[in-house]
Formats: structure tokens, C-alpha cells, sequence
């Protein structure tokens, strides 16, 4: 009855989470939406704004979220389970559940004890299991990459175990962290090719992302933009489908096709606020740039700080956007946004940049 009342409040957590994440999502979601409006009245003075676009609103990770009220008495009936049934089957599972509570709010450190202890009861094969693997990503968020591989190891050499897709997965992950691209490639190929790995809900557009990351790392730039087609294709209500178009146009960026990469961007830019727009229209203004289509490029790179709210990206695209002006002879306004970055930006690399380019013109 402990187990099932904490599982009641989990449950409750889990809502209240939600609710606090939309109120959040919906703040920036407007303060996006009051920037475009700026600047398209901006653009066009005199003139009707042109419609906003319906956007998704922005990513809001856990780590913003205030622990709410369910949360904690979760843990509180998890405690319980623990002081009064330790090595119980139960007592092992309230370990690994309130270890997920502490990995989900980045405390890494007290989920491997947690998990660690739990190992220590002998748990069933599948609990273990699932234990191993809850350990691999801990160590994984605390960059042991070498320990994170051992404890998806023990699960990856069971063939038959129910949590085969998950192991290949996060042995993806893993080989990704290491740089090791072929041996990545070779545990995340299966999500795309082989049964029953196609289709997972909830892993396989995962690990399809994350394939097409790894050839995109191993140059493969077709194969990796082919892959992300195939999440979009198979996956179109996946989390991840604006990661997957952000790949897309990252791959016909490297293979000199301009346009098609900024149409790829242009479909996350239109669908989304989170900050892989931000990042996909950085790349539209980098790609004009490259194209020598200097006065869009100074335009499509300046949307990025009038609009988002992501420090990196605005930096970037600043400095970028002086480069564009440089380019036609507009020293004066290139020399602006440079002393802009290094006043508003001092603490980014950023700011080494702008300096750098400012004492060229010079």
C-alpha cells in the first residue's frame, strides 16, 4: 500500500510538472510572438503585420520547474517502503523509482547510491536490468563514459532481454560520446533497418536522430540526411521531428545546397520557438552569408537576438551579421553590433570574436 501511494503521488507530480511547464511554456511562447510581431511591424511601416505563425512553444527543461508539493511526498512514501522493507523486491523498486525522481532533477550523485544499493539486493534479472541501465545514463550525465558503457554492457550481452532496444540505444549514445562513429553507427543502423527495432515507440525516432547525428559526424552527409528523412517520414508526431529537420538542412549545408538546407531550416523556424529555431535560423543567415547574398544574410541573422532569448545563438549571429555589413562597405553598422557583443555578451567567446574583427577594420 506505501508502493501505491507513492506511485499515486508520482502521478499527481507528474501533473502538477506538466501544468507548471505550460504556464512556463506559454511565457515564452508569447515573449517570441510579441518579438516577431516587432519586427515585422518593424519591417514594414505603415503596413498590417503579417500573421504570426502557430508556433510550438519552447522547450522547458525539469531543472526550471519548482519541486512540487506531490513530488515530495512521493519521496516521502518511497523512504517509508525503504526504512520498512529494504531488500524487499519492493523495497529494490522504491530505490530505482526515487533514484529516476533524483536523475530527473540532475542529482546524479544520490541516484547512483540509490541505484548502487539496489544492485546490492539481488534484484530479479529484468529489475536489474533495468537498474544497469538507469546507472549508464547516470554516469553518462557525469561524463563517465567508461563506467556508463560497463553497465549497459551487462544488459546489451542478454539477447532475449526486453530491454534489448533500449541497451542498443544507449550503447549508441555511448559510442557517441567517445567519438567512436563507426561503432555507433553500427549499434543505431538496426533502428532504421532490421525488425523488431523500427519500431519502438518512444526509442526508435531517438535513436534515428541520434544515427543520423553519428554519420553526420562520420561526413556521411547524405545517409545522415536520408536517415533524418526517414524519422520525419515514419515519426511525424515525434518530440524530436524539428531536431531531425535541423539535421536535414545541417547535411544539405555541408554538401554546398544553400537552398535546400534554408528550407529545411525555414520548416523548423515555422514550427517551433524552442531553441533549435533560434539555431536553425542562425544557420539560414550563415548559409545566405555563404552564398555572398550579404544584405539577407545581415537580415536573416539579425532575427535571431530580436527574437529569441538564447545568449550563444545571439552572439553568433551578432558578430556574424557585422561580417555581412563588412561585406557591403558598412563598416559603421558592422562596428556596432561588434561593440554591441562585447558589452552585452563580455563573458562569451563571442566577445573575443567582435574584438578581434573590430581591431581589423581598424
Amino acid at each position: 500500500m506505501i508502493y501505491e501511494t507513492g506511485w499515486c503521488y508520482r502521478a499527481l507530480a507528474e501533473a502538477e510538472i506538466e501544468a507548471a511547464r505550460q504556464k512556463l511554456q506559454r511565457e515564452g511562447l508569447e515573449k517570441v510572438l510579441a518579438n516577431l510581431k516587432k519586427a515585422g511591424a518593424a519591417a514594414k511601416p505603415g503596413q498590417p503585420a503579417p500573421p504570426l505563425p502557430a508556433l510550438n512553444p519552447p522547450e522547458v527543461p525539469v531543472s526550471a520547474i519548482p519541486v512540487q508539493e506531490s513530488e515530495k511526498a512521493a519521496r516521502e512514501q518511497y523512504t517509508a517502503l525503504i526504512a520498512a522493507a529494504r531488500r524487499s523486491p519492493l523495497g529494490t523498486r522504491a530505490k530505482l523509482e526515487m533514484a529516476e525522481m533524483d536523475a530527473q532533477r540532475g542529482k546524479t550523485d544520490a541516484a547512483v547510491e540509490a541505484l548502487a544499493a539496489a544492485l546490492e539486493d539481488n534484484p530479479p534479472l529484468e529489475l536489474a536490468e533495468r537498474i544497469h541501465l538507469r546507472l549508464a545514463t547516470c554516469f553518462l550525465a557525469r561524463n563517465d563514459v567508461d563506467s556508463a558503457l560497463a553497465q549497459t554492457q551487462a544488459v546489451a550481452k542478454n539477447a532475449t532481454s526486453s530491454l534489448a532496444g533500449e541497451a542498443a540505444c544507449l550503447l549508441g549514445e555511448i559510442y557517441i560520446q567517445k567519438k567512436d562513429w563507426p561503432n555507433a553507427i553500427a549499434q543505431l543502423v538496426p533502428f532504421r533497418d532490421k525488425d523488431p527495432f523500427r519500431n519502438m515507440p518512444g526509442l526508435t525516432d531517438r535513436a534515428l536522430l541520434r544515427l543520423g547525428y553519428a554519420l553526420a559526424q562520420a561526413q556521411k552527409w547524405d545517409e545522415s540526411r536520408q536517415t533524418l528523412e526517414a524519422l520525419v517520414q515514419r515519426f511525424n508526431q515525434s518530440p524530436w521531428i524539428y531536431e531531425a529537420r535541423y539535421g536535414m538542412g545541417w547535411a544539405w549545408q555541408n554538401m554546398n545546397q544553400f537552398d535546400n538546407a534554408c528550407n529545411a531550416y525555414t520548416e523548423v523556424t515555422r514550427g517551433t520557438a524552442a531553441e533549435v529555431a533560434a539555431r536553425a535560423q542562425l544557420q539560414i543567415g550563415l548559409c545566405r552569408l555563404a552564398q555572398k547574398r550579404y544584405p539577407e544574410a545581415a537580415k536573416e541573422l539579425l532575427v535571431v537576438p530580436y527574437t529569441y532569448d538564447y545568449p550563444e545563438q545571439s552572439a553568433w549571429a551578432l558578430c556574424e551579421a557585422g561580417q555581412a555589413y563588412l561585406e557591403q562597405k558598412l563598416s559603421g553598422d558592422a562596428t556596432k553590433l561588434w561593440q554591441g557583443v562585447m558589452k552585452d555578451y563580455a563573458a562569451s567567446k563571442w566577445a573575443e570574436v567582435a574584438k578581434q574583427r573590430l581591431t581589423a577594420v581598424k
